[in-house]
C-alpha cells in the first residue's frame, strides 16, 4: 500500500465529503452545459496557439470583453465558437487609418 501524503490544508479534513462531492458535481455539470452551448471550451493558452498570437493576447481579449470568460475548476476557459469566429473572420491588421 502507498502512504498517503500529509494533508496540506487541515481545514479540508473538516469539510464533509458530501459537500465536496456536490461542489465538484455542480462544477462539472456547469462545465458540461457551457461546453455544449459554446461548442467546447479551451484554455487561453490553447486559444493563443490556434490564433497564432502571443499567449497573453487571449487574456487581453478577455479583459477587454471581446471574449467570453468561463470559470470552471478554478481555471479560466474561452469559447471554441468565439475562437473559430475569430479564425474565420477577416481581421484588419496594422494601425487604423486616420479619419
Amino acid at each position: 500500500m502507498h502512504d498517503l501524503p500529509p494533508v496540506l490544508q487541515p481545514w479540508l479534513m473538516e469539510v464533509p465529503a458530501t459537500v465536496l462531492a456536490k461542489t465538484a458535481r455542480d462544477d462539472w455539470e456547469s462545465y458540461i452545459a457551457d461546453s455544449a452551448a459554446e461548442g467546447g471550451l479551451l484554455q487561453p493558452g490553447t486559444a493563443a496557439k490556434l490564433l497564432d498570437v502571443h499567449r497573453s493576447r487571449p487574456w487581453q481579449l478577455l479583459d477587454a470583453g471581446k471574449l467570453t470568460r468561463f470559470e470552471h475548476f478554478g481555471h479560466t476557459w474561452v469559447s471554441c465558437r468565439e475562437i473559430m469566429e475569430r479564425l474565420t473572420s477577416p481581421t484588419p491588421t496594422g494601425r487604423p487609418k486616420k479619419v
